[in-house]
């Protein structure tokens, strides 16, 4: 093998780590396939064939993952924007390495991606403790709420995400159709709350802020607002929403709760029959499809 031309085999390593599972183990045969396919020298003896292949290789297999990791962290660019940037930084780079003829600095680097993702992986995570990173937040909540009339009938809360009012979307389109969900669930009886804002730039903390008693009415500091701009890397929040006060709070006065949403709650009622979209997100698969997953092309066709 030469190491100072791009090795394909070593390349994918990383991105197979993130595809495969137990289900799945078989991924780790195509780098074995690739690498003896390899071996065959002069396959295709076209000049820069190899280098033009390894540049669409990791356009392919690792732009979206980098899009994902970074968005809101260091940017808050559109995918293809981003796209449009990453194939410029990597031209600019395949440049320097073709001219130095440097590829083994190219393989040196996705192998110590691939070891450093198992490294990572075999530390054990810390367990979430609500009530310390609640602390953190210096979220004290003390009101008691009384209920003067007590009822049998469920609570049935749908929360819409990134869905405009029906009149908002009216006043676009003036298509009546747009009133046709809000018609039928005036008709079954749900309250209709037509405009209202939200003191959160990002789902990520307005959905947690739902189930645990309104977290920025409760804040000593609003520093949640103001930890950066993009909010959505504080993992945390997610694991507050799934293991929430307010489901607590119910549980504690023998209501039920029940969730059918993306995610389940970790002390409500959870059908094992229902999907829950944090959980899976793709269901169904074919071998195919799990293994383009976390490519561009699968953002693409889905």
């Amino acid at each position: 093998m030469n190491t100072n031309r791009a090795q394909f085999s070593v390349i994918i390593l990383p991105y197979i780590y993130l595809v495969s599972s137990i289900e799945n183990i078989i991924f780790y045969l195509i780098p074995v396939l690739i690498y003896f396919i390899e071996r065959k020298k002069n396959l295709i003896n076209l000049k820069y064939f190899k280098e033009s292949l390894t540049f669409l290789f990791i356009l392919i297999f690792y732009v979206q993952l980098i899009y994902d990791d970074t968005k809101f962290l260091i940017h808050d660019l559109r995918l293809r924007e981003f796209i449009s940037l990453f194939i410029v930084l990597e031209l600019i780079l395949f440049y320097f390495i073709i001219k130095k003829k440097q590829f083994r600095i190219l393989n040196i680097f996705f192998l110590m991606f691939f070891v450093t993702q198992v490294s990572f992986s075999l530390i054990p995570k810390e367990k979430f403790n609500r009530s310390n990173f609640l602390k953190n937040l210096d979220y004290e909540f003390n009101e008691k709420i009384i209920i003067s009339e007590k009822s049998k009938k469920p609570v049935v809360l749908l929360v819409l995400d990134e869905y405009s009012s029906s009149s908002e979307i009216y006043r676009i389109t003036k298509d009546s159709i747009d009133f046709k969900l809000e018609d039928y669930l005036s008709s079954e009886g749900f309250t209709i709350k037509q405009n209202f804002k939200t003191k959160s730039l990002r789902t990520s903390i307005s959905l947690p802020s739902i189930f645990n008693f309104n977290i920025h009415n409760n804040l000593a500091n609003d520093s949640i607002e103001n930890i950066d701009k993009g909010l959505q890397i504080i993992p945390n929040f997610g694991k507050l929403l799934r293991k929430n006060l307010l489901i607590d709070s119910l549980n504690l006065k023998g209501v039920k709760s029940y969730s059918y949403g993306i995610f389940p709650f970790e002390k409500g009622i959870n059908s094992a029959d229902f999907n829950y979209y944090w959980d899976n997100k793709n269901p169904n698969q074919n071998i195919l499809s799990k293994f383009i997953s976390k490519t561009v092309i699968w953002t693409i066709i889905k």
